[in-house]
């Protein structure tokens, strides 16, 4: 069976009922789209960094490999990964107590590319990585560098925790200093400055008030004028 330690990841070619943030639902068919759940293990350790920002780390990390090859890379808090101002790529990391370990599994939905009729659906919010969708052995190519980037990413946020990843996020935010309306589960407003991250991973809102720190799990964010509804990884 192997350490039970090491990664392991699963590509879906076909997804009907993925999950994205806050129930969310995201579906993906090949080729145009990438599905994959990783899950890493760690023992667990009272001495161990708590995992709170791991899903903005690992954003992170995919941002910084795609940015390589790919013009327009921007990430919009919590953990949308967009090219030119529009989505293509979302998260959701969950964890769960397995005996004495402690299992990660970090899901990834990401479009090759997005079709005209899907995008226009959607009201333009989406798009794909690329406009045209690369070859078979590219995407493959890809998808493994992806793998491991998110795997050292998540190993080494294992090891130290949130440490540097705001700074790491800078430049990738497309909404620093930008206007933002925040949408509470009760749908009461807060409006402010969006104003990078905070500990653990908490953006930090600049309001009239002073500076709060929102939590990821309780919000969505959109600029003022966006229209429709707030989009936190939804493609279906």
């Amino acid at each position: 069976h192997g350490n039970p330690l090491d990664p392991r990841v699963l590509i879906a070619s076909q997804q009907t009922a993925g999950r994205g943030r806050r129930g969310r639902t995201w579906l993906s068919c090949e080729p145009d789209c990438l599905t994959m759940s990783i899950a890493l293990h760690r023992l667990r350790s009272q001495r161990a960094p708590l995992l709170t920002g791991l899903s903005l780390a690992l954003a992170v990390a995919i941002a910084r490999k795609l940015s390589q090859t790919v013009e327009g890379i921007g990430l919009k808090w919590p953990n949308d990964l967009l090219r030119h101002g529009r989505k293509f790529a979302g998260m959701l990391v969950e964890t769960r107590l397995v005996d004495e370990y402690e299992r990660v599994v970090i899901g990834l939905g990401l479009n090759w590319r997005l079709p005209a009729e899907v995008a226009d659906a959607l009201g333009g919010v989406a798009t794909g990585l690329f406009d045209r969708l690369p070859e078979q052995a590219e995407r493959e190519q890809l998808t493994g560098e992806l793998v491991g980037a998110l795997v050292d990413a998540g190993l080494h946020f294992f090891a130290v925790g949130f440490e540097d990843t705001a700074a790491r996020w800078a430049p990738f935010d497309v909404l620093h200093q930008r206007p933002v309306v925040v949408l509470g589960p009760d749908l009461l407003e807060q409006r402010g400055i969006a104003d990078g991250l905070g500990t653990a991973g908490l953006m930090r809102l600049r309001t009239d008030d002073g500076i709060r720190l929102i939590s990821a799990g309780e919000v969505s964010v959109r600029e003022p004028d966006a229209p429709g509804r707030p989009f936190a990884g939804q493609l279906a």
